[in-house]
């Protein structure tokens, strides 16, 4: 829809993940008894304050899929403008894209126990795009995905796309992009992206923080 312009332009976009339920009954990992090996490097960059680093880890664990997602979806880069914290589980993050459209990205954590809150709604002068994840270890599942087209035509079309599990998915990629036999979806380019953004939210933070102190 950027491409055409059928339906205007991309004014802005809501991401969100407030977690919730996502094992469904699977046994959470596959353990032996071999020692894990240490790990050689710091687990957090050294100028980040042990007071942050869990906001840090929740950003590289759960947000940076959205923020990657985001990036593949507009084909476009973004960058952080402020930071309302609260808690490790309950911010949000603002930022523009290289296009102009802002983009509101809502993290936190509910108690549930029959789904996963999480998707990604994009907001055109004449339509609405809305996806919300399956939970990810749901094997038979995916996206539900709805359309709102306020064009020529008012049109609201949800499509549903084969059941399978996204894990699968993205294992079987990964062997094949390994093995050269396709294009990796998101080259470790786009994960340095990813990084430099997680990276740029605790700084602005970092900021807002040491403002408030002065």
């Amino acid at each position: 829809y950027s491409v055409t312009g059928e339906f205007g332009k991309l004014q802005q976009v809501r991401l969100w993940c407030f977690c919730g339920e996502w094992i469904y009954k699977l046994d959470r990992f596959i353990r032996t008894g071999e020692k894990p090996p240490e790990s050689p490097r710091e687990e957090y960059p050294s100028w980040i304050p042990g007071s942050l680093r869990g906001f840090y880890g929740r950003l590289l664990n759960i947000e940076i899929h959205l923020i990657n997602l985001l990036r593949f979806l507009i084909e476009e880069d973004f960058e952080i403008e402020h930071v309302g914290y609260t808690s490790d589980s309950n911010f949000t993050l603002t930022a523009n894209t290289a296009s102009g459209a802002r983009v509101v990205f809502e993290g936190g954590a509910v108690v549930t126990n029959h789904t996963w809150y999480e998707g990604v709604e994009f907001f055109f002068d004449r339509a609405i795009l809305k996806a919300d994840s399956a939970p990810p270890m749901l094997r038979q599942g995916y996206a539900g995905i709805e359309f709102s087209l306020q064009g020529k035509e008012k049109r609201f079309i949800r499509p549903l796309p084969e059941a399978r599990w996204a894990f699968t998915e993205q294992a079987e990629h990964f062997v094949r992009s390994a093995a050269g036999k396709e294009k990796p979806v998101s080259p470790a380019s786009e994960g340095l992206k990813d990084l430099s953004f997680c990276e740029s939210a605790v700084r602005r933070l970092l900021s807002l923080q040491n403002g408030r102190k002065l």
